[in-house]
C-alpha cells in the first residue's frame, strides 16, 4: 500500500542529484558504493560500441530502423545515419545484426550480420563516415559474435561457424588476405565477447561450458601467432591463464585502459534468467574472483564501457531482448552521497514534524 508523502519530501527526493543512490531508475539493481542510470532510452540497438570523442558517442545499429547511425548518449540525438548494407540484405528481419565496431583509428566502423541457418553471415566495413557512407563487405564468417582489435590493429572475431553443436573459436580476420579467417584459438561452448586488455592479452569469457570461466591468452600469445600464422596450432583454453571461475555463462566482457576487466554473466537455467555484472578482482586462479556490481531478473546483453569506474568512469549494459535504452553503472561522487544524506534527513525531519 502506498502511503502519502509530505510536499516537502517529494520536494527533497525532486532535487536529489541523478547519480545518487535513491534513485535507480534502469532494470539493473547496483551492489553498495555503486548507481545504476539509463541512457539513449528511446533507441532499441542491436549492437553497439561507446566512445569518446568530445562527450560519450557511440556507433550503433537501431533495430526499429535497421539502420546503422551515431548517437549522442548524454541527449541521445543522432549524429549521423549511415545506411543499412546495400542489396537489402538487412531488410524485414532477414539479418541479425552481430556487433558494432569502431575501427582502431576512428576512421571505420565494422558491423557483423548472421542469417538463418548461417548460410550468408556477412562482416561489413563502413568507410567514407564524413562523406558517402561505402559499405564495404570484407568476409563472410558463418556465426560470427563479437570482433575486437588488438593493440596492433588486428581484427579478431568470435565465431561459432554456424550452429549450436559447433564449438565457438577465435579467428584473425588477415587483412592481406582478403581477410580470410584463420584460426587463432578452440575455447568451445557458444559464441560469446571477447576483448583486448591493457597489456596486449586477448580475454574471453566462455559460455555453454558448464563449468564456466574467465581466461586470458597473453600478449606474447598474440605476437607469436601473427608473426606465422600459417604454421600456427590453434590454442585451447588449457593454453590461457585462468582469471576467475563464473557463476554463469558470459555475455558482455569489456576492459578499459586502466587494468580494470569486467564481465556480464546470464544463467538461464531457470525463470526469470539471472544477470550478474561484475569485476575481476585482480586475483588470477580457480574460485570466483569477482566482485559483484549488479544484478538483475533478466538476462545480460553486450558490456562497453568508458574511463576508469573507480574515477568518475561509466559502464554500458545491454539489458534483456529487444528492450530500448542502456543501462549505465557508475560510483556516486562521495559529495552526492553526502548531498543525498542531507536532503534525505530534512525531509525526514519534515515529515516527524508534520506528524507531531
Amino acid at each position: 500500500m502506498k502511503s502519502h508523502l509530505s510536499s516537502s519530501l517529494l520536494c527533497a527526493l525532486a532535487i536529489l542529484p541523478l547519480s545518487a543512490p535513491v534513485l535507480n531508475a534502469a532494470s539493473l539493481v547496483p551492489s553498495a558504493g555503486y548507481s545504476v542510470g539509463e541512457v539513449l532510452s528511446t533507441t532499441t540497438l542491436g549492437a553497439f560500441d561507446i566512445y569518446d570523442a568530445g562527450g560519450a558517442k557511440a556507433y550503433g545499429w537501431d533495430s526499429g530502423s535497421s539502420t546503422l547511425r551515431n548517437y549522442s548518449v548524454s541527449n541521445g540525438g543522432v549524429l549521423g545515419d549511415f545506411g543499412a548494407p546495400p542489396g537489402g540484405y538487412a531488410d524485414s528481419g532477414n539479418a541479425f545484426v552481430s556487433f558494432v565496431r569502431r575501427s582502431s583509428d576512428g576512421n571505420s566502423v565494422w558491423v557483423g550480420f548472421t542469417v538463418g541457418g548461417n548460410s550468408d553471415d556477412r562482416i561489413y566495413e563502413v568507410t567514407d563516415l564524413g562523406g558517402t557512407p561505402t559499405w564495404n563487405l570484407r568476409t563472410t564468417l558463418a556465426g560470427n559474435y563479437d570482433l575486437e582489435f588488438s593493440s596492433s590493429g588486428a581484427a579478431f572475431a568470435s565465431a561459432n561457424l554456424g550452429g549450436f553443436s559447433n564449438p565457438n573459436k577465435l579467428f584473425y580476420l588477415d587483412a592481406g588476405d582478403g581477410f580470410s579467417a584463420i584460426e587463432f584459438a578452440e575455447t568451445g561452448g557458444y559464441s560469446a565477447d571477447l576483448a583486448f586488455d591493457v597489456t596486449g592479452a586477448l580475454i574471453y569469457a566462455t559460455s555453454g561450458l558448464g563449468a564456466e570461466q574467465l581466461v586470458s591468452f597473453s600478449n606474447g600469445n598474440i605476437t607469436a601467432f601473427l608473426s606465422d600464422t600459417g604454421s600456427w596450432s590453434p590454442l585451447g583454453l588449457g593454453d590461457a591463464s585462468l582469471l576467475s571461475d563464473l557463476p554463469a555463462g558470459g555475455s558482455g566482457l569489456y576492459a578499459d585502459a586502466f587494468g580494470g576487466v569486467f564481465v556480464s554473466m546470464s544463467d538461464f537455467s531457470g525463470f526469470p534468467f539471472a544477470g550478474t555484472v561484475a569485476q575481476w578482482n585482480g586475483n588470477a586462479g580457480s574460485g570466483e574472483n569477482l566482485d559483484i556490481l549488479a544484478t538483475v531478473g533478466d538476462s545480460l546483453g553486450e558490456l562497453d564501457g568508458l574511463g576508469e569506474l573507480a574515477n568518475g568512469g561509466e559502464l554500458f549494459q545491454s539489458v534483456g531482448y529487444g528492450g530500448s535504452g542502456l543501462d549505465t553503472i557508475s560510483v556516486p561522487e562521495p559529495a552526492d552521497f553526502g548531498l543525498a544524506a542531507g536532503l534525505l534527513s530534512l525531509a525526514l525531519i519534515a515529515v516527524r514534524r508534520r506528524r507531531a
